[in-house]
Protein backbone atom coordinates (compact mmCIF):
# COMPACT_ATOMS: atom_id res chain seq x y z
CA UNK A 1 0.00 0.00 0.00
CA UNK A 2 1.21 3.16 -0.63
CA UNK A 3 1.55 6.42 0.96
CA UNK A 4 -0.76 8.58 -0.53
CA UNK A 5 -2.37 9.73 2.33
CA UNK A 6 -4.48 13.21 3.27
CA UNK A 7 -1.71 14.31 5.73
CA UNK A 8 0.92 14.18 3.76
CA UNK A 9 -0.04 15.49 0.47
CA UNK A 10 -1.26 18.67 2.73
CA UNK A 11 1.45 19.25 4.10
CA UNK A 12 3.50 18.95 0.52
CA UNK A 13 0.54 21.85 -0.31
CA UNK A 14 1.52 23.83 2.59
CA UNK A 15 5.47 23.28 1.83
CA UNK A 16 4.99 24.42 -1.37
CA UNK A 17 3.08 27.80 -0.96
CA UNK A 18 5.82 28.88 0.97
CA UNK A 19 8.24 28.59 -1.91
CA UNK A 20 9.27 31.95 -2.77
CA UNK A 21 10.11 31.10 -6.54
CA UNK A 22 7.36 29.18 -8.65
CA UNK A 23 8.51 28.08 -12.44
CA UNK A 24 6.16 29.67 -14.81
CA UNK A 25 5.57 27.17 -17.97
CA UNK A 26 7.07 27.83 -21.23
CA UNK A 27 7.01 26.74 -24.80
CA UNK A 28 8.64 24.36 -26.65
CA UNK A 29 11.55 25.18 -29.04
CA UNK A 30 11.72 25.51 -32.79
CA UNK A 31 11.78 22.08 -34.40
CA UNK A 32 15.07 20.92 -35.53
CA UNK A 33 15.83 19.37 -38.56
CA UNK A 34 17.74 16.81 -39.99
CA UNK A 35 19.08 15.30 -43.58
CA UNK A 36 19.35 11.51 -43.51
CA UNK A 37 20.41 11.00 -46.72
CA UNK A 38 24.09 9.98 -45.56
CA UNK A 39 22.50 6.85 -43.50
CA UNK A 40 20.58 5.93 -46.64
CA UNK A 41 21.56 1.77 -46.97
CA UNK A 42 20.85 0.48 -50.44
CA UNK A 43 17.80 -1.63 -50.54
CA UNK A 44 16.44 -1.25 -47.08
CA UNK A 45 13.54 -1.56 -46.33
CA UNK A 46 13.18 0.07 -42.63
CA UNK A 47 14.66 2.11 -40.69
CA UNK A 48 16.22 1.34 -37.35
CA UNK A 49 14.68 3.53 -34.12
CA UNK A 50 15.99 3.94 -30.73
CA UNK A 51 15.39 1.21 -28.47
CA UNK A 52 15.66 -1.50 -30.74
CA UNK A 53 12.46 -0.84 -32.87
CA UNK A 54 11.77 -0.10 -36.39
CA UNK A 55 9.52 1.72 -39.24
CA UNK A 56 9.13 0.12 -42.23
CA UNK A 57 9.78 2.19 -45.20
CA UNK A 58 7.58 4.02 -47.63
CA UNK A 59 7.07 1.62 -51.01
CA UNK A 60 7.96 4.86 -53.25
CA UNK A 61 10.77 6.18 -54.95
CA UNK A 62 12.92 8.94 -53.13
CA UNK A 63 16.55 10.41 -52.88
CA UNK A 64 16.58 12.38 -50.17
CA UNK A 65 15.20 11.70 -46.40
CA UNK A 66 14.66 14.19 -43.77
CA UNK A 67 13.70 13.64 -40.10
CA UNK A 68 12.06 16.78 -37.97
CA UNK A 69 12.44 16.84 -34.08
CA UNK A 70 9.03 19.16 -33.14
CA UNK A 71 10.40 19.23 -29.80
CA UNK A 72 14.10 19.22 -29.00
CA UNK A 73 13.89 19.97 -26.12
CA UNK A 74 11.94 17.19 -24.60
CA UNK A 75 13.23 14.02 -24.01
CA UNK A 76 11.97 11.02 -26.67
CA UNK A 77 9.47 9.50 -27.20
CA UNK A 78 7.43 12.26 -28.74
CA UNK A 79 6.18 13.59 -31.95
CA UNK A 80 8.56 13.57 -34.81
CA UNK A 81 8.00 12.98 -38.75
CA UNK A 82 10.32 11.51 -41.75
CA UNK A 83 10.23 13.12 -44.84
CA UNK A 84 10.94 11.95 -48.49
CA UNK A 85 11.92 14.11 -51.27
CA UNK A 86 12.37 13.10 -55.15
CA UNK A 87 14.64 16.10 -57.18
CA UNK A 88 14.03 18.38 -54.61
CA UNK A 89 10.28 17.54 -54.08
CA UNK A 90 8.44 16.74 -50.74
CA UNK A 91 6.48 13.67 -51.38
CA UNK A 92 5.69 11.98 -48.68
CA UNK A 93 5.99 12.85 -44.67
CA UNK A 94 5.83 9.92 -42.03
CA UNK A 95 5.05 10.29 -38.57
CA UNK A 96 6.93 8.71 -35.69
CA UNK A 97 7.63 8.96 -31.97
CA UNK A 98 11.09 7.74 -32.35
CA UNK A 99 14.31 9.08 -33.87
CA UNK A 100 16.21 6.90 -36.17
CA UNK A 101 19.14 4.93 -34.30
CA UNK A 102 22.86 7.12 -33.64
CA UNK A 103 20.43 10.65 -34.55
CA UNK A 104 23.92 12.73 -34.64
CA UNK A 105 23.88 16.38 -34.11
CA UNK A 106 26.57 16.46 -37.14
CA UNK A 107 23.55 15.71 -39.56
CA UNK A 108 21.59 18.62 -38.41
CA UNK A 109 20.36 21.30 -41.25
CA UNK A 110 19.03 23.83 -38.40
CA UNK A 111 21.40 25.94 -36.22
CA UNK A 112 23.25 24.21 -33.47
CA UNK A 113 21.02 24.40 -30.12
CA UNK A 114 22.97 25.41 -26.38
CA UNK A 115 22.86 21.91 -25.94
CA UNK A 116 26.02 21.58 -27.90
CA UNK A 117 27.99 23.02 -25.52
CA UNK A 118 29.34 21.93 -22.03
CA UNK A 119 28.24 23.60 -18.80
CA UNK A 120 31.37 24.91 -16.35
CA UNK A 121 31.20 23.40 -13.14
CA UNK A 122 31.90 25.46 -10.38
CA UNK A 123 30.69 22.60 -7.04
CA UNK A 124 31.71 23.58 -3.32
CA UNK A 125 31.95 20.69 -0.64
CA UNK A 126 31.36 22.92 1.77
CA UNK A 127 34.22 21.84 3.97
CA UNK A 128 32.71 18.43 4.93
CA UNK A 129 30.09 19.42 5.98
CA UNK A 130 27.31 17.02 4.46
CA UNK A 131 29.83 13.95 3.85
CA UNK A 132 28.53 10.91 4.88
CA UNK A 133 29.20 8.89 8.34
CA UNK A 134 30.05 5.74 6.73
CA UNK A 135 31.24 6.06 3.16
CA UNK A 136 30.88 1.64 2.52
CA UNK A 137 27.14 1.70 3.47
CA UNK A 138 26.30 3.95 0.74
CA UNK A 139 25.72 2.70 -2.49
CA UNK A 140 24.68 4.74 -6.09
CA UNK A 141 23.82 3.56 -9.82
CA UNK A 142 23.48 5.88 -12.21
CA UNK A 143 22.24 4.99 -15.48
CA UNK A 144 21.41 6.33 -18.79
CA UNK A 145 19.73 3.72 -21.45
CA UNK A 146 20.64 6.06 -24.38
CA UNK A 147 22.53 9.32 -23.99
CA UNK A 148 22.77 12.51 -25.65
CA UNK A 149 24.66 15.39 -24.18
CA UNK A 150 22.44 17.08 -21.20
CA UNK A 151 22.16 13.69 -19.62
CA UNK A 152 25.84 13.31 -19.43
CA UNK A 153 25.90 16.99 -18.08
CA UNK A 154 23.20 15.59 -15.16
CA UNK A 155 24.94 12.76 -14.16
CA UNK A 156 28.40 15.03 -14.21
CA UNK A 157 26.36 17.06 -11.86
CA UNK A 158 25.01 14.16 -9.57
CA UNK A 159 28.37 12.32 -9.92
CA UNK A 160 30.28 15.47 -8.33
CA UNK A 161 27.11 16.10 -5.69
CA UNK A 162 28.23 12.51 -4.44
CA UNK A 163 31.84 12.51 -4.43
CA UNK A 164 32.31 16.08 -3.33
CA UNK A 165 29.58 17.27 -1.03
CA UNK A 166 28.54 13.80 0.23
CA UNK A 167 31.68 11.83 -0.03
CA UNK A 168 30.53 8.85 -1.93
CA UNK A 169 33.57 6.52 -2.50
CA UNK A 170 34.45 6.21 -6.21
CA UNK A 171 34.29 2.36 -6.16
CA UNK A 172 30.49 2.46 -5.21
CA UNK A 173 29.33 5.10 -8.02
CA UNK A 174 28.35 2.50 -10.98
CA UNK A 175 27.63 4.38 -13.91
CA UNK A 176 26.32 2.89 -17.05
CA UNK A 177 26.71 4.75 -20.02
CA UNK A 178 26.85 3.22 -23.51
CA UNK A 179 27.34 6.29 -25.41
CA UNK A 180 29.88 8.00 -23.31
CA UNK A 181 31.70 5.74 -22.23
CA UNK A 182 34.63 5.40 -24.33
CA UNK A 183 34.16 9.14 -25.51
CA UNK A 184 33.78 10.92 -22.24
CA UNK A 185 33.68 8.20 -18.98
CA UNK A 186 35.35 11.21 -17.49
CA UNK A 187 32.54 12.65 -15.35
CA UNK A 188 34.47 15.26 -12.93
CA UNK A 189 37.28 16.22 -15.02
CA UNK A 190 40.07 14.41 -12.85
CA UNK A 191 41.32 12.48 -15.48
CA UNK A 192 40.01 9.14 -14.67
CA UNK A 193 37.48 7.13 -16.30
CA UNK A 194 33.85 6.92 -14.16
CA UNK A 195 31.70 5.61 -16.46
CA UNK A 196 32.90 1.99 -16.37
CA UNK A 197 29.78 0.16 -18.19
CA UNK A 198 27.59 0.50 -20.44
CA UNK A 199 24.37 0.36 -20.72
CA UNK A 200 22.89 -2.56 -22.62
CA UNK A 201 19.91 -5.00 -21.47
CA UNK A 202 22.80 -7.28 -20.33
CA UNK A 203 24.86 -4.59 -18.19
CA UNK A 204 21.42 -3.45 -16.29
CA UNK A 205 20.82 -7.02 -15.27
CA UNK A 206 24.69 -7.32 -14.41
CA UNK A 207 24.65 -4.12 -12.68
CA UNK A 208 21.92 -4.99 -10.58
CA UNK A 209 23.75 -8.59 -9.37
CA UNK A 210 26.68 -6.62 -8.75
CA UNK A 211 24.80 -4.35 -6.26
CA UNK A 212 22.48 -7.18 -4.51
CA UNK A 213 26.14 -9.23 -3.90
CA UNK A 214 27.92 -6.03 -2.75
CA UNK A 215 25.59 -4.30 -0.11
CA UNK A 216 23.83 -5.51 2.74
CA UNK A 217 20.98 -4.80 4.79
CA UNK A 218 20.88 -1.75 5.87
CA UNK A 219 22.95 -0.16 3.49
CA UNK A 220 21.64 2.61 1.22
CA UNK A 221 21.19 3.07 -2.61
CA UNK A 222 20.27 5.89 -4.58
CA UNK A 223 19.20 4.87 -8.08
CA UNK A 224 19.24 7.14 -10.88
CA UNK A 225 17.34 6.37 -14.57
CA UNK A 226 18.12 9.08 -16.98
CA UNK A 227 17.15 9.39 -20.79
CA UNK A 228 14.24 8.77 -22.95
CA UNK A 229 11.37 6.22 -22.26
CA UNK A 230 7.98 4.89 -24.25
CA UNK A 231 5.51 2.88 -23.79
CA UNK A 232 4.59 -0.63 -24.96
CA UNK A 233 1.86 -2.90 -24.10
CA UNK A 234 -0.09 -0.33 -22.22
CA UNK A 235 3.43 0.27 -19.92
CA UNK A 236 6.06 2.38 -19.49
CA UNK A 237 9.19 1.25 -20.73
CA UNK A 238 12.98 2.62 -20.38
CA UNK A 239 14.94 2.79 -23.89
CA UNK A 240 18.25 1.05 -23.46
CA UNK A 241 21.39 1.30 -26.18
CA UNK A 242 20.15 -1.82 -26.92
CA UNK A 243 16.32 -2.20 -26.41
CA UNK A 244 14.09 -1.41 -23.76
CA UNK A 245 12.72 -2.69 -20.92
CA UNK A 246 8.96 -2.56 -18.91
CA UNK A 247 8.68 -0.85 -15.82
CA UNK A 248 7.76 -4.26 -14.18
CA UNK A 249 10.59 -5.92 -15.41
CA UNK A 250 12.66 -3.49 -14.09
CA UNK A 251 10.94 -4.06 -10.33
CA UNK A 252 11.67 -7.16 -10.97
CA UNK A 253 15.56 -6.53 -10.83
CA UNK A 254 15.35 -4.26 -7.96
CA UNK A 255 13.38 -6.97 -6.40
CA UNK A 256 16.37 -9.22 -4.56
CA UNK A 257 18.40 -5.85 -3.36
CA UNK A 258 18.73 -7.03 0.33
CA UNK A 259 18.47 -2.89 1.38
CA UNK A 260 15.14 -1.43 2.00
CA UNK A 261 16.97 1.91 1.93
CA UNK A 262 16.64 2.86 -1.68
CA UNK A 263 15.95 5.96 -3.24
CA UNK A 264 14.93 5.53 -7.25
CA UNK A 265 14.82 8.88 -9.26
CA UNK A 266 13.24 8.25 -13.02
CA UNK A 267 13.89 10.98 -15.36
CA UNK A 268 12.78 9.81 -18.66
CA UNK A 269 9.56 10.31 -20.53
CA UNK A 270 6.79 8.44 -19.18
CA UNK A 271 8.95 8.00 -16.37
CA UNK A 272 5.81 7.78 -13.53
CA UNK A 273 4.75 4.32 -14.91
CA UNK A 274 8.14 3.01 -13.10
CA UNK A 275 7.08 4.87 -9.60
CA UNK A 276 4.56 2.30 -8.16
CA UNK A 277 6.55 -1.12 -9.17
CA UNK A 278 9.53 -0.27 -7.45
CA UNK A 279 8.12 1.31 -3.76
CA UNK A 280 8.68 -0.94 -0.87
CA UNK A 281 8.87 -0.78 2.82
CA UNK A 282 11.59 1.94 2.91
CA UNK A 283 11.80 2.41 -0.79
CA UNK A 284 10.76 5.58 -1.88
CA UNK A 285 10.33 6.09 -5.81
CA UNK A 286 10.51 9.86 -7.66
CA UNK A 287 9.22 10.55 -10.98
CA UNK A 288 9.75 13.88 -13.30
CA UNK A 289 6.65 12.50 -15.39
CA UNK A 290 3.46 11.02 -15.18
CA UNK A 291 3.19 7.25 -17.22
CA UNK A 292 1.24 9.25 -19.98
CA UNK A 293 3.63 12.37 -20.20
CA UNK A 294 7.03 13.40 -21.83
CA UNK A 295 10.00 14.86 -19.65
CA UNK A 296 11.80 18.13 -20.42
CA UNK A 297 15.11 19.58 -20.84
CA UNK A 298 16.03 22.75 -19.10
CA UNK A 299 15.38 26.20 -20.75
CA UNK A 300 18.96 26.44 -21.87
CA UNK A 301 18.94 22.57 -23.11
CA UNK A 302 22.24 21.72 -20.95
CA UNK A 303 20.01 19.60 -18.37
CA UNK A 304 16.98 17.98 -17.92
CA UNK A 305 14.82 19.76 -16.02
CA UNK A 306 13.29 17.81 -12.98
CA UNK A 307 16.52 16.02 -12.12
CA UNK A 308 18.74 19.34 -12.39
CA UNK A 309 16.65 20.98 -9.71
CA UNK A 310 16.37 17.59 -7.65
CA UNK A 311 20.23 17.20 -7.86
CA UNK A 312 20.88 20.92 -6.87
CA UNK A 313 18.49 20.63 -3.67
CA UNK A 314 20.96 17.85 -2.03
CA UNK A 315 23.72 19.41 -3.82
CA UNK A 316 22.71 22.92 -1.67
CA UNK A 317 23.89 24.73 -4.88
CA UNK A 318 23.60 25.09 -8.53
CA UNK A 319 26.27 23.36 -11.06
CA UNK A 320 27.81 26.54 -10.97
CA UNK A 321 27.91 26.82 -7.24
CA UNK A 322 24.77 29.44 -6.60
CA UNK A 323 23.23 28.57 -3.29
CA UNK A 324 20.40 26.50 -3.62
CA UNK A 325 18.06 26.28 -0.15
CA UNK A 326 16.38 22.65 0.24
CA UNK A 327 16.04 22.27 3.68
CA UNK A 328 12.91 23.38 4.71
CA UNK A 329 12.62 21.99 8.64
CA UNK A 330 16.18 23.57 8.92
CA UNK A 331 17.38 20.41 10.45
CA UNK A 332 20.70 20.32 8.28
CA UNK A 333 19.85 17.35 5.69
CA UNK A 334 18.02 17.58 2.47
CA UNK A 335 15.23 14.73 2.95
CA UNK A 336 13.63 12.90 -0.66
CA UNK A 337 10.55 14.71 0.17
CA UNK A 338 12.37 18.35 0.63
CA UNK A 339 14.56 17.58 -2.44
CA UNK A 340 11.56 16.59 -4.23
CA UNK A 341 9.32 19.76 -2.88
CA UNK A 342 12.46 22.26 -4.54
CA UNK A 343 11.85 20.50 -7.56
CA UNK A 344 8.68 20.55 -8.05
CA UNK A 345 8.34 24.20 -7.01
CA UNK A 346 11.06 25.26 -9.75
CA UNK A 347 10.30 22.70 -12.58
CA UNK A 348 8.54 25.38 -15.50
CA UNK A 349 8.27 22.47 -18.00
CA UNK A 350 5.07 20.44 -19.08
CA UNK A 351 5.50 17.59 -16.44
CA UNK A 352 3.84 16.79 -13.47
CA UNK A 353 6.57 14.95 -10.84
CA UNK A 354 5.71 13.00 -8.45
CA UNK A 355 6.79 11.42 -5.41
CA UNK A 356 5.63 8.23 -3.34
CA UNK A 357 6.50 5.70 -0.90
CA UNK A 358 5.14 2.86 1.35
CA UNK A 359 2.69 3.75 3.96
CA UNK A 360 3.31 4.67 7.77
CA UNK A 361 6.94 4.31 6.88
CA UNK A 362 7.79 7.84 6.95
CA UNK A 363 10.81 6.90 4.43
CA UNK A 364 10.39 10.47 2.47
CA UNK A 365 10.98 12.30 5.17
CA UNK A 366 14.03 10.31 6.38
CA UNK A 367 15.40 8.93 3.39
CA UNK A 368 18.16 11.12 1.36
CA UNK A 369 21.81 11.47 -0.26
CA UNK A 370 23.11 10.73 3.23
Amino acid sequence: MLNMSWGNWAWMAAVLCCLSVWGASRQSKAPVLYDLSSILVANSDSIPLLGGRFVPLPKIVFDRIQFVDEHPDANWEHAARFRFFLKGRLIQEMPTRLPPKGLDRRWRISPPTADDTTPTFKISGFDGKYRVKDASKHFALLFSGNADDRHWNDFSFLYRTLTQVYGYSRENILVGDSNFREKAGDLDGDGKTDILFGSTLADLQGLMTSLTERMKKGDQLLLVVNDHGSTKDGESTLILADNEIKASEFAALMKPLPTDRVLSVFEQCFSGGFVRPTVAAGRVSVAASTNREISWASDDGLFDEFLYLFTAAFAHQTHDGVPANADLDGNGRVSAREGFTYALGQDASSESPFLESYVNTNSAFTLGFD
